[in-house]
């Protein structure tokens, strides 16, 4: 696999220098100085929220622990006083609109749930075909082929299509494909169908569905203030990363304390397939946009 990743990486690389335009220059703004507190605060509230989540994933989390409580609260003392920092702030580390504000609040939330949820859920595949139906672990490990087969194919070819379709299309259209998969994987295979064959086709649909998304879930937005867009997208990164941690920890702790694993997580799959679909309508509040940004 290293010997097949160099070369592509070697080849975007290139590509990307040859193809990708330079900036046009810009006039710099006077600045104050670097945003030291606002940086020290949401530092230890994200990383008071990893250790309290990730805690959670252990066959031993109890939620009245101390090693649970004491860095939940620390995250949620830091992100208030974070919060309330970048509203005083003259020069804050990260503009609360950039956060919260229209347009940009409801695309960090559809990237929270529809992307890292949903690869969240991916992850946790493999230990559901075992648990479920007793795959081993050389053949369970090939169905994320499927999926990321199909996210990759289904990425580029939304990314090519996104100036003509906009924001909103491929986002319904990939939800909805995630849905259908999570629905597939939590319900017993159809007669004739083994079920590697069923898992692999569901897995399909909700890479499928991933790759869909991703384009239009990560550039929505960036119209809105292109001079701030690393910040998006690092914004957007977090969002994804904060819903795949807590989602895999929070799944891990119920599977820990059930006596049915494989049932257990079929009902998981079940209600997360029911969150999505009640998300749906966060993708009006995302901003529409056509052509270039």
């Amino acid at each position: 696999m290293f010997f097949v990743n160099v070369p592509i990486g070697v080849a975007i690389v290139v590509l990307a220098l040859r193809c990708i335009p330079r900036d046009r220059p810009r006039v710099r703004q006077a600045r104050g100085g670097m945003d030291a507190t606002g940086m020290a605060l949401l530092g230890a509230g994200l990383l008071g929220g990893m250790l309290a989540v990730s805690y959670l994933g252990e066959g031993s989390a109890r939620a009245g622990s101390a090693s649970f409580l004491v860095p939940a609260a620390v995250a949620v003392v830091a992100m208030w006083a974070f919060f309330q920092h970048i509203d005083r702030a003259a020069d804050p580390f990260i503009a609360p609109r950039l956060i919260r504000g229209p347009g940009f609040g409801s695309v960090n939330l559809v990237n929270t749930t529809f992307g890292g949820i949903t690869n969240g859920v991916v992850t946790l595949i493999l230990l559901y075909a075992a648990n479920r139906y007793g795959s081993a672990a050389h053949g369970s490990g090939t169905l994320l082929i499927a999926q990321e087969a199909a996210a990759i194919m289904l990425s580029v070819a939304a990314a090519l299509a996104l100036r003509r379709t906009g924001h909103r299309p491929p986002l319904y259209a990939g939800a909805i494909a995630i849905v259908l998969g999570l629905v597939l994987l939590a319900v017993d295979p159809a007669p004739g169908i083994t079920p590697y064959a069923w898992l692999a086709g569901a897995a399909f649909l909700v890479g499928a569905g991933r790759g869909t998304i991703n384009p239009a879930s990560r550039n929505a937005g960036l119209q809105l203030a292109p001079e701030h867009a690393s910040t998006l997208a690092a914004l957007r990164t977090a969002s994804l990363q904060i819903g795949s941690i807590s989602t895999v920890s929070i799944v891990t702790a119920i599977l820990a304390s059930s006596h049915d694993p494989g049932g257990m997580q079929a009902w998981v799959y079940a209600a997360v397939a029911l969150l999505l679909l009640a998300a749906l309508p966060l993708v009006v509040r995302v901003p529409e946009h056509h052509g270039s940004w």
